[in-house]
């Protein structure tokens, strides 16, 4: 299991990588952006469904660190 500060972090270089802003995000997952904006300074508050569509927006997935 990752932890929630790994998603946040993901998401913030998907974004940099995409160019997309967080605004953007925020609109394509139906939130406001100051919601993302504190979901992403205090993750553990991202719902399942928030980071399901956060990474059909942006792919943060391939941003993941790999842990064995």
């Amino acid at each position: 299991m990752e932890k929630a500060e790994n998603y946040a972090r993901a998401i913030r270089a998907a974004l940099a990588y995409t160019g997309q802003t967080q605004a953007e995000l925020a609109h394509r997952m139906g939130i406001h952006e100051d919601t993302l904006g504190r979901k992403l300074r205090r993750p553990g508050t991202f719902t399942v469904d928030e980071l399901i569509d956060a990474d059909r927006a942006v792919k943060f997935e391939r941003f993941m660190e790999v842990q064995r």
